[in-house]
């Protein structure tokens, strides 16, 4: 297992800083960001008030009144220091992580680009669909608006830009690829990704105790489902 390797720690502001993680891939990054906010909360700092992982960074906001910048960029090079090669291996098995299966009605949305996608890429409709549900994707952070998890990576062969104009509202449960990201979007909303089908799941309930099905490590898996399997979902999940 490898080590956690910080390569920079920025001021983010007057109570945050910023970390960034080195590694060859994107997936190995965010692999580190795992794990390091898994070793900032077992430490249990009374000064730490909030962790947010993103790609391959972790912004840390911290207490004022009971420490500054220089003391806590000194405690995490501390706490990386002290780790030892087959710590990481452990806290990487110690880390709870879900595999989530969304169903998906290809093509269903009336304003979809599943075209698009395939004439970008030179491949059929069919193909942008198959390529798009046989990858599993890691959520890699959460953020945009509440629920909206990034997942990566697609398959390079249907990787697209995003649109020129947003759509200035995107439908609840839109599925969707921006360059070789995918996502859902949990509610209606302003969005410039491809869509490509929905899904008929709530993915943001406020209610619940966990609010999204997600968090950052999890594996998403994408499955086709029909039309009328979309409705009765939908349905079941009001």
């Amino acid at each position: 297992m490898f080590p956690i390797e910080p390569i920079k720690i920025d001021v983010a502001s007057e109570n945050a800083l910023i970390v960034y993680f080195a590694g060859a891939t994107l997936n190995r990054k965010n692999q580190q960001v795992s794990m390091f906010v898994h070793l900032l909360e077992q430490a249990n700092s009374p000064w730490l008030l909030d962790v947010i992982p993103a790609y391959h960074s972790v912004l840390i906001t911290f207490d004022i009144l009971q420490t500054d910048y220089f003391a806590v960029k000194a405690r995490i090079i501390e706490l990386v220091k002290a780790l030892k090669d087959g710590q990481t291996k452990q806290i990487f098995a110690n880390q709870e992580t879900n595999i989530v299966e969304l169903p998906v009605c290809y093509g269903l949305s009336e304003d979809n680009d599943l075209q698009r996608i395939a004439d970008h890429n030179q491949i059929t409709v069919e193909q942008v669909i198959q390529f798009h549900q046989q990858n599993s994707y890691r959520v890699y952070c959460l953020g945009f608006s509440p629920g909206f998890a990034f997942l990566g990576e697609t398959d390079a062969k249907i990787a697209t830009p995003r649109l020129t104009t947003p759509r200035k509202q995107v439908p609840k449960g839109a599925v969707a690829i921006a360059d070789r990201q995918t996502a859902v979007y949990p509610n209606v909303s302003p969005g410039g990704w491809n869509i490509v089908g929905v899904c008929p799941l709530a993915l943001f309930v406020p209610e619940r105790a966990s609010p999204s099905p997600f968090k950052v490590g999890d594996t998403v898996r994408f499955k086709e489902i029909s039309e009328h399997k979309y409705y009765q979902l939908l349905e079941a999940n009001r």
